[in-house]
C-alpha cells in the first residue's frame, strides 16, 4: 500500500528471460507503450489471503472451505487478476458467440475485433 501511495507507476518485470533487461530499458525510455495484465491477485495484507490448508477451489459447505481462489474473495484487492494499465485505449466490435445459449459447462467460443484507437 505504501509504493502504491508514493509511485505514479509500478514496472514488475516477472521472469522477464533474457531480454527483460531490454525490455525494461526500452519501457523506462519510452520506447515502446507498455501495457500489461497482472496474471495473480495481489491481496491488500496477509490477513486477507485464504488460509494455506484451505486448498479448495470452490466454497464447499460440508467441508468448511470458501474457495481459495481469488474469484471467493470478498474484500478489495489492491490489484485484483487481469489489472492493468496501457497508454492506448481500444474499441470493441463484432462480438459474436459461436452459439446462441449454452449449458453451464459448456466451452464459448468468442471472436471479437478489437482495435487500438
Amino acid at each position: 500500500n505504501a509504493t502504491r501511495a508514493a509511485c505514479d507507476a509500478v514496472l514488475d518485470a516477472w521472469y522477464p528471460g533474457i531480454e527483460g533487461g531490454a525490455a525494461v530499458a526500452a519501457t523506462l525510455f519510452g520506447d515502446v507503450s507498455p501495457a500489461g495484465r497482472t496474471p495473480v491477485t495481489f491481496y491488500r495484507a496477509t490477513a486477507d489471503l485464504p488460509p494455506l490448508a484451505d486448498t479448495g477451489m470452490y466454497p464447499n459447505a460440508s467441508s468448511g472451505s470458501r474457495g481459495a481462489t481469488y474469484r471467493f474473495f470478498e474484500g478489495a484487492p489492491l490489484y485484483p487478476f487481469g489489472h492493468g494499465l496501457s497508454y492506448t485505449t481500444f474499441a470493441y466490435s463484432s462480438l459474436s458467440l459461436d452459439a446462441a445459449s449454452h449449458s453451464a459447462c459448456d466451452a464459448v467460443g468468442v471472436t471479437v475485433t478489437v482495435t487500438n484507437t
